[in-house]
């Protein structure tokens, strides 16, 4: 008996099924779906792999090639079923990566429970440690994360620390190394449960009259037993999450499964009280920031039918189960739900729309401003389209006011806050409210320039702006953690003189406590959230506390609801349209109306004040009106205009090279194999490129893109497919192929 196997650590030139022969003792244990170890190369070092074919007859290449044995079962990961392997198959099509990337994707982690897991202790004097990093001992950020972390909590898991520094392994081995830390190992056995008896009961509400014509219409198809998908275009404070809630609960009258889909992790304590709060220990929870001891618990639940609802974040749509009824993709226009990272680079909506097709279920888009592709095909009748034009409450909208900085100047005001947003932050602080305030960067100063030479300070290997945070007197580069002490010279001019200029989250911050000298403040960024339950240690602070003011990075503006809000802000509205990207104007109306949705949801009317330079953007107006036909009205004609989605589909083809005429070679020579492919297509496919990305030069490694617009993936897949970037000779050279990527890179 022979198995096709392929192996889960592997690169797509060496991505094939590899023969094994299977040994008498195993023949009644082995079959496709089934994680093996099997010897591998000429060490035979054993790697892990999983069963794709069974040939139970003896075939000539057998006997000609004498095949290696299966070493033996993987024991402790669960075989997956039919509908996942298809589904890695067409994972591995699409995005045009290994198999083992799309496998690992659909298993959880082992987890540890019972067995040693490696913890790391600060060792080094507290003192000391503070020293060096103020010293600039240490040129990566991640450094400096992990010893404040540890200087915090004194000891930690590595695999919490990694997360925390967003790193490898390599930075805590040479903190190690360098007797900053020492590691040791325990057993570990608590695993954290969501779901107690004491959990607050979410009562089910009465829907309103346009609430029940959603839930009416979307029942129906959920009863048709079909592939369905729907829009539920819902303003903020619609009350769409209700009306998830109640589909669910037929769902699970009927025995049947939906897995619920939320785009930030800082959503998910809440929506997972609102979920439990219904359906009790019936809901699993899902996302990147539980152990691997959760993760594989709450994934056994579900293989084991012991829950039937799961809520969590991207990753969560490979929940295993055997068969699901609905799919809610919450805030469907987020960034989030696209994998931009390592392969496979799917979008959660080609996920959901290929496992909903196959179980004949229904999806549900849920926004209050939908992805343009998502509102044109629900337009031209491509799916279901379902409006909840008020809000739940008694309340209506906030009150949006646009405030010109540029008159704020003439003035003679030069401070971070409009004279009308002061008056309005005073009357919350005396009426004992909450405000929210929006800033699109971390931070203190977005860049540092000479005042005598006129040069901003960027970092050495990304040669772009440092920012500059103010905590630490420290520099930092946001892409490669790149970090160093602010300098008392200019290192072009020896000048002394330097200008902040821009404002992220900590000089906003600074400014509220210089403004109102007693008032309390939360900060709700990258850097106060890392660590496990970062952004929920916030938002209870924020909650629990009364805090006068929440600042934070868009992180502020997703779904929360917050009854005493009554004022939300946007320090520089205008900063997000001037991005590099064809969705600029998109995701700048996304987030302006996300951002004003956050005030008003309680008993107390709401108020909204955007500050801006370019007042006449015309993103930023229908954001203050909350007009999503107005700002589709004008985005949609652009599109149409320049020939972008939705109407053609990207192929981005990225080279990343320690040397940029490498990379820009490589992409030249590339295109040249294309051309005749091209050449044999009619006019509405089109090669762009090669062209340097918005950010040219990221950690020392030069990145160039090749882009592709098409009619449809599909013409994208097969001209990629029938030419494939060629293996190059450059050692450190890595190509990346991103079908209709999240951001123009």
């Amino acid at each position: 008996m022979k198995a096709e196997i392929f192996l889960l650590q592997s690169t797509v030139s060496f991505d094939t099924a590899y023969s094994y022969r299977v040994k008498k003792e195993q023949e009644g244990f082995v079959a496709p779906g089934v994680f093996v170890l099997v010897p591998f190369g000429k060490g035979n070092k054993l790697k892990e792999g999983v069963i794709w074919n069974i040939n139970k007859d003896e075939d000539e290449e057998n006997k000609k090639y004498n095949i290696k044995d299966i070493d033996s079962i993987v024991s402790d990961i669960l075989p997956i079923n039919e509908e996942e392997m298809l589904l890695c198959e067409y994972m591995r099509k699409r995005y045009f990566c290994a198999m083992g990337d799309c496998v690992r994707c659909i298993i959880p982690p082992r987890g540890n429970k019972g067995k040693l897991v490696k913890f790391a202790q600060i060792i080094k004097d507290d003192n000391k440690v503070i020293k060096d990093i103020e010293e600039a001992t240490f040129k990566n950020i991640s450094y400096v994360k992990i010893l404040e972390y540890l200087m915090v909590n004194r000891e930690a898991e590595v695999n919490e620390l990694l997360k925390v520094g967003s790193c490898g392994t390599s930075i805590v081995n040479n903190l190690e190394k360098k007797g900053y830390l020492k590691f040791n190992k325990k057993n570990i056995i608590q695993v954290r449960n969501y779901y107690n008896e004491d959990i607050m009961k979410y009562k089910e509400h009465v829907l309103n009259e346009m609430q029940e014509k959603a839930y009416q219409h979307i029942s129906k198809l959920i009863e048709d037993d079909s592939f369905h998908e729907v829009l539920l275009h819902g303003i903020t404070g619609s009350g769409k999450t209700e009306v998830y809630l109640q589909l669910i609960a037929k769902i699970l009258q009927n025995k049947g499964n939906a897995i619920v889909l939320v785009p930030e992790i800082s959503l998910t304590p809440q929506i997972a009280a609102r979920f439990m709060g219904r359906f009790g220990n019936k809901v699993a929870i899902l996302h990147s920031r539980l152990n691997d001891n959760e993760r594989h618990v709450q994934w056994q639940r579900i293989q084991k039918g012991e829950v039937s609802v799961v809520v969590g974040a991207r990753s969560a749509i490979f929940a295993p189960f055997n068969k699901v009824d609905l799919f809610i993709i919450d805030e469907e226009q987020e960034g989030s739900y696209k994998a931009e990272g390592s392969a496979p680079r799917y979008h959660v909506q080609e996920i959901a729309k290929y496992r909903a097709f196959k179980f004949n279920a229904t999806i549900i888009y849920g926004s209050a401003t939908p992805r343009v592709e998502t509102f044109y095909r629900s337009q031209e009748g491509e799916i279901d389209y379902v409006c909840l034009p008020e809000r739940a409450g008694a309340n209506d909208l906030p009150q949006v006011q646009i405030i010109d900085m540029c008159e704020e100047l003439k003035e003679g005001e030069r401070g971070i806050f409009s004279r009308a947003l002061v008056h309005e932050m005073r009357l919350n602080v005396l009426n004992k409210q909450q405000t929210i305030i929006f800033v699109n960067r971390r931070g203190f100063s977005g860049s540092v320039i000479c005042l005598s030479c006129g040069k901003t300070i960027k970092c050495k290997k990304c040669n772009i702006p440092m920012t500059y945070h103010n905590k630490a007197d420290r520099l930092i580069c946001h892409y490669c953690g790149n970090t160093g002490i602010m300098p008392k010279i200019c290192p072009s001019c020896g000048a002394s003189s330097f200008q902040k200029r821009g404002c992220g989250t900590q000089k906003v911050e600074e400014e509220l406590h210089a403004l109102f000298k007693d008032c309390t403040v939360a900060r709700m960024d990258a850097d106060t959230t890392a660590g496990k339950d970062g952004h929920s240690k916030v938002l209870d602070y924020f909650t629990g506390n009364n805090v006068d003011f929440l600042v934070g990075t868009q992180m502020v503006a997703k779904g929360h609801d917050f009854e005493n809000v009554t004022l939300s802000a946007v320090i520089s509205a205008d900063s997000l349209v001037n991005m590099p990207d064809y969705r600029a104007e998109e995701r700048a109306f996304q987030m302006l109306t996300q951002v004003a949705g956050r005030a008003g949801r309680g008993k107390f009317p709401g108020r909204v004040i955007f500050q801006a330079y370019n007042i006449d953007d015309y993103a930023i107006r229908a954001a203050a009106k909350q007009s999503y036909s107005e700002f589709y009205k004008n985005e949609i004609v652009l599109r149409k205009m320049l020939y972008f989605p939705p109407f053609c589909a990207l192929g981005a083809i990225s080279v990343i090279c320690d040397e940029d005429r490498e990379a820009f070679d490589y992409l030249v020579n590339y295109k040249k194999t294309l051309m005749p492919i091209i050449d044999e297509l009619n006019d509405s496919v089109s090669l762009m490129g090669p062209s340097r990305s918005s950010i040219p030069k990221i950690n020392d490694k030069y990145n160039w893109i090749l882009l592709i617009k098409a009619p449809n993936e599909g013409i994208i897949e097969k001209i990629v497919s029938q030419n494939m970037p060629p293996k190059s000779k450059i050692k450190e050279l890595y190509i990346n192929i991103d079908i209709n990527p999240g951001f123009m890179i």
